[in-house]
């Protein structure tokens, strides 16, 4: 995650985001979904919005229902698995209103950049895997002109014998195949930006808590977010509802018992009305997101099966190794997002840990005036490079055996020599020993060398924790001196 996340937000972040204008980065998805019908307009009245899902139910079941009864008897094909995008349509039409409301929620004044910036990132590299996919499917099949459709599919008539027939049923397809792709790009990196967007706000909740600290320490905290930005509010957005409706206690605690103190319990609030948005999404998408994951798994092994038996079609094999990738872009996108939750509520919850056990941290801090090496460093050198000698020396010792084993004056690795060293014992012996103590002094080299890199590394690593601890006596220092 934190190679991830560095590519995400170092190598790609070239996007000006303008933080006023939050749902930046939802245009795409948002042009997407109004485009295949499943978006309905949200300022239209009810008859605009009836029109609108008329719309989307003839445009669904022309190129998407239609579209699978033609490749219904074709589902073991590994490019074709529509019961995943299906179910996952029904889901998003069922329960459209929950899903806008949700996107809506984006405008609240709580939102950060790194979320927008992953939305749009994200979006980005799937929607260019799914879109460069389906257009070389469709370049290999005219490469070839051989009346052959993109995909296998059944039709009840012959669209091979004229010409006048294919080129309608071709299209067809192909404008199919690109709709099956953008239904597949607009849900899912919806789904996957507003998981970002929790994640976001997580960590900026987290950040906001580190307030109330700096104004322990008499910290003028200038560079955060002033009391009162919980309290400007959208009506519209859930979690600002949840903290406006609790304004009066807020005020309450803010004069009686000091700024700090209110800041905390508005952030009480707050981190109530994301758990709410963050239940909210989950009920919306969790059946969704499980489904797609297995169908994606189940392609991905169906995929990799096709490559590894080999057919020798340049055109198919290319095929296949642009939809693995494609597909490999879609585990990978609900994978990334959901570490980021995880990421930002583990940085929580080592907070709340550090409020709830200070004096044993005291104790701790104390425990650490040791020498310079520390003890979890030394372990882990000594543990690593035991693990990687045990590794190393037991593959020689088999190889050793194993040519023991049968005795075919047979060396443990391929090698040429200047003479023929099988026809003798005398001469195959020496041969044989200098391998073997060869190939274990290059187990040697490799087991001294490595081990002394990690065991280094590992030292950096402990020394560097131990600074926080160090640094961390100094902060309960003034803090309790403060208190």
């Amino acid at each position: 995650m934190t190679i991830g996340s560095f590519l995400l937000h170092r190598v790609f972040y070239w996007h000006p985001w303008n933080p006023t204008k939050r749902l930046q980065s939802f245009e795409r998805q948002v042009a997407l979904l109004r485009f295949v019908g499943l978006w309905p307009p949200l300022e239209g009245s009810v008859r605009v919005r009836t029109a609108y899902r008329i719309y989307g139910w003839c445009f669904r079941i022309l190129f998407m229902y239609i579209y699978t009864l033609t490749q219904v008897l074709y589902f073991v094909d590994v490019r074709d698995l529509k019961i995943s995008l299906l179910i996952k349509l029904e889901i998003f039409n069922r329960k459209i209103v929950r899903i806008q409301k949700c996107v809506q929620d984006v405008e609240c004044p709580l939102e950060v950049i790194k979320a927008m910036n992953n939305t749009w990132l994200i979006g980005t590299i799937f929607m260019a895997a799914c879109y460069g996919t389906v257009t070389f499917w469709t370049i290999s099949t005219l490469y070839e002109w051989k009346r052959q459709l993109m995909l296998p599919a059944w039709f009840p008539f012959d669209y091979s014998e004229s010409l006048l027939v294919f080129i309608p049923v071709w299209l067809y397809q192909a404008f199919g195949i690109y709709m099956s792709a953008t239904y597949n790009v607009a849900t899912d990196t919806l789904e996957t930006g507003l998981i970002s967007h929790v994640s976001g706000q997580t960590a900026r909740l987290g950040i906001l808590m580190s307030k109330v600290t700096l104004d322990i320490l008499g910290h003028k905290s200038s560079g955060f977010i002033p009391y009162n930005d919980l309290r400007k509010h959208n009506p519209k957005c859930m979690m600002c509802n949840v903290i406006s409706s609790l304004t009066k206690d807020i005020n309450y605690y803010n004069d009686s018992h000091g700024p700090s103190y209110g800041y905390l319990v508005e952030l009480t609030y707050f981190h109530k009305g994301l758990l709410c948005y963050a239940r909210e999404i989950i009920d919306i998408f969790n059946v969704s997101i499980f489904t797609q994951i297995i169908a994606s798994v189940i392609i991905i092994c169906m995929t990799g099966l096709r490559l590894l038996t080999g057919h020798y079609d340049p055109w198919a094999t290319t095929g296949d190794v642009f939809y693995l990738l494609a597909m490999i872009c879609q585990i990978w996108q609900f994978c990334y997002v959901g570490n980021e939750v995880s990421h930002s509520i583990s940085l929580l919850i080592k907070l709340e840990i550090f409020n709830r056990k200070i004096v044993r941290i005291q104790k701790c801090v104390q425990d650490v005036e040791c020498p310079l090496e520390v003890i979890k460093a030394m372990n882990n050198t000594w543990l690593i490079g035991t693990i990687f000698m045990a590794a190393c020396y037991g593959t020689v010792t088999f190889w050793t055996i194993s040519t023991l084993y049968e005795w075919k004056r047979q060396l443990m690795l391929p090698a040429w020599f200047p003479f023929d060293y099988s026809e003798s014992l005398l001469v195959f012996i020496p041969v044989w020993l200098y391998q073997a103590f060869g190939i274990y002094m290059s187990a040697t080299y490799n087991v001294a060398t490595d081990t002394l890199e990690t065991g280094l590394i590992s030292h950096v690593s402990g020394q560097t924790a131990r600074l926080g601890i160090l640094m961390s006596k100094v902060t309960l220092d003034i803090v309790l001196k403060r208190i």
